[in-house]
């Protein structure tokens, strides 16, 4: 009887053993598996010619190294590898986060957005009250985003204005890529990466956007 409880002691200190020893592997094969998808793009062959409207360069949110990727993207949200480019001239008007604020509405089960007084960064990094009524045009659409919003920014590239945004979203990193139309007053979502932040641009066919 008694070596059968010890057997059962040993076994169960065994087992024990065990789940020390192999939990810390599981713990960074689950952490390796999130983030390595983190930069991973589902590239999609398409005709660039024909039914891409804009070339973005990305980087690695995570990434340390400073490595850039680049892609064109379609009037329909696909993603193509392309070949490095030259970025057009692009003014960047950075929003400070609090010029939204977002809440969850009970009753839809959704995350909106309340505009407040909109302010930006300026070349110091200072906060300053916006005084572009082009600036209040685009955030009056972003307010509409149903995402909680860590940051964004405007971007104005050749002729035309984008809207990019950082998501307050577990398990992944979202940013995602809006272009402004000035005529229907609206935004249209392009694309979203995972963990690529857009630092340059370059226009192609934004017609097929706006028929």
């Amino acid at each position: 009887m008694l070596m059968q409880v010890l057997k059962g002691v040993a076994v169960g200190v065994l087992a024990l053993a065990g789940i020390i020893v192999l939990l810390p592997l599981v713990l960074m094969l689950m952490l390796w598996i999130l983030y390595a998808g983190v930069g991973a793009v589902q590239s999609i062959p398409f005709d660039v010619q024909t039914q891409g409207v804009v070339d973005v360069i990305v980087q690695d949110h995570h990434d340390d190294d400073d490595t850039l990727w680049y892609y064109s993207i379609s009037a329909h949200g696909q993603a193509q590898k392309t070949e490095p480019f030259e970025p057009e001239e692009m003014v960047v008007h950075r929003i400070c986060p609090d010029s939204l604020e977002s809440y969850v509405d009970r009753e839809k089960n959704k995350v909106l957005n309340r505009l407040q007084e909109v302010c930006v960064y300026d070349a110091k990094g200072q906060r300053v009250e916006n005084e572009d009524p082009l600036i209040d045009r685009v955030m009056q659409q972003a307010a509409k985003l149903e995402h909680d919003i860590m940051e964004l920014c405007i971007m104005e590239a050749g002729g035309h204005v984008f809207l990019h945004t950082e998501l307050n979203v577990n398990l992944w990193c979202p940013y995602e890529l809006y272009y402004y139309d000035p005529v229907k007053d609206r935004l249209i979502e392009l694309y979203t990466f995972d963990g690529l932040e857009v630092i340059g641009l370059r226009v192609r066919n934004m017609e097929l956007l706006v028929p």
